[in-house]
């Protein structure tokens, strides 16, 4: 008993003495001030009500700014006073809405998740809003009328800021304009419900072990999926859960019964929703004077419009559509010897399932087989090793001051020749309840040269859901 003791007091003390040897963002600060360059760590908010307050100071804070905006003499406008100024507020307030999105998509409580999402309505109704301040577009719309002789990205900008007001109607009479206002508030709500609604839908599927015949054992041995003596839960809202299902699973009906169920979550919220989206997305082009919602969306993009977008789709398609029957031929002919059927088609369940296949059969490559060998922390650190060489770069894990989750790390980018800090990223890496469900990333600061100068460096988060190790 001595010595096992003995031996947990040691293992203690070692990671003891590995936390403590971690660094943490102010030991990169005077490389980051020689470079001129400013280090962030987010602040964040662990109450409901302190989400609320941040959001809440945070557009006071910019309307004051805008109020600066609009009441200052239009024989004296400056592209600062405007166009900068309306820049530098709008990125400040960005900044809370960054957190209180990744709050809304990760948090491990779920009044925190809910205040997150009350919060980034709030700050899209406000956003939407500020784009209809008659004072301060008629102080930016008197600097445009100087004609300034800018370049580079001042030009830029200005000539986008002024775009945008005209695709927000600002050129319209002020009641269609208040229409377009209300119709676009709506959208930005609808649009963040919807979301939610399939981030916080619980979708499990029961199976028998025989109808998950072909899975995995890591699946099958996973928590929480075994739930009876013949009885599997397999969440469909779970995206490793889903793929291992998908691309392993040998009967059809398995396959197919968790697909369908996957691809409808919360249909019966979302269903109505996204009409309801679809609706208004198609009066907000037409106030605008845009034949369509896919003109209006296309205009600021290479495509320029919804038949250029078209045109595009259906030329890449043209040009792929050799390659694409070839290899459907070859699933095709898979799917049939296994089933008997000469006829037998591949359906959007199937085509993981007889890739998987393919890999296994024609290249000998069975993927699941070789996670044994690549365990998720040694892949991590040798694609950072890849990525440090081509680049030039340098990924050290630095203490997170505050973790929403026991296993996030933060990591800090540095150049490997100069040791000059470029910035951080979170890594969220496995799924867990009320958490985002896909693959992202996520600004939480973004990159900006600051009214002092200085250069903000970004911070980012990457949200994942990797089968947990």
């Amino acid at each position: 008993m001595k010595i096992l003791a003995l031996s947990i007091l040691c293992a203690v003390a070692i990671v003891d003495l590995g936390a403590a040897e971690m660094k943490t963002a102010d030991d990169f600060r005077a490389a980051a001030e020689k470079a001129n360059a400013v280090l962030t760590v987010p602040e964040w908010e662990q109450t409901p009500g302190a989400v609320e307050k941040a959001m809440n100071d945070a557009i006071a804070t910019a309307n004051k700014a805008l109020d600066q905006i609009g009441q200052q003499d239009l024989n004296n406008v400056t592209f600062q006073s405007t166009v900068g100024a309306l820049d530098d507020l709008t990125y400040k307030a960005n900044l809370q809405a960054n957190k209180a999105t990744i709050i809304k998509e990760t948090n491990t409580d779920g009044g925190m998740r809910a205040a997150g999402k009350k919060a980034v309505k709030r700050f899209q109704d406000w956003a939407v809003g500020i784009d209809y301040r008659e004072d301060v577009y008629k102080a930016l719309k008197a600097f445009a009328a100087t004609h300034p002789q800018l370049s580079g990205e001042d030009e830029k900008l200005l000539f986008e800021t002024m775009r945008d007001y005209r695709r927000a109607g600002l050129e319209l009479p002020p009641d269609k304009r208040r229409e377009v206002e209300q119709l676009r508030k709506e959208l930005a709500k609808l649009g963040t419900d919807f979301d939610s609604n399939i981030v916080n839908t619980k979708a499990p599927v029961i199976f028998t072990k025989n109808e998950l015949n072909g899975v995995p054992e890591s699946l099958l041995n996973a928590p929480g999926v075994k739930t009876g003596d013949n009885t599997y839960t397999v969440l469909a809202n779970v995206t490793w859960q889903f793929v291992a299902v998908q691309e392993n699973a040998k009967s059809e009906a398995t396959r197919k019964s968790l697909y369908v169920v996957h691809d409808s979550l919360a249909k019966d919220t979302n269903v109505a929703l996204l009409n309801k989206m679809l609706e208004l997305r198609n009066n907000i082009a037409l106030r605008l004077g845009y034949k369509s919602w896919d003109d209006y969306q296309t205009e600021t993009r290479m495509a320029k419009t919804g038949a250029g977008a078209k045109s595009y789709i259906d030329n890449l398609i043209a040009g792929i559509q050799p390659k694409f029957d070839a290899e459907l031929a070859i699933l095709q002919k898979m799917k049939a010897a296994d089933t008997n059927d000469p006829e037998a088609k591949i359906n959007v369940w199937d085509w993981r399932y007889y890739t998987n296949q393919l890999k296994k059969q024609k290249y000998a490559v069975d993927t699941e087989a070789l996670r044994d060998f690549f365990p998720f922390q040694k892949v991590l650190e040798g694609m950072f090793n890849i990525y440090q060489s081509i680049f030039g770069l340098k990924f050290e894990q630095i203490a997170a001051p505050y973790k929403w989750a026991d296993d996030l790390q933060l990591y800090l980018v540095t150049d490997d020749a100069s040791n000059e800090p470029l910035g951080m990223f979170y890594l969220d890496m496995f799924p867990r309840e009320g958490k985002f469900n896909h693959f992202a990333e996520f600004e939480i600061i973004g990159g900006k040269i600051l009214p002092d100068g200085k250069y903000q460096r970004p911070t980012v988060a990457l949200l994942c859901n990797f089968p947990p190790p």
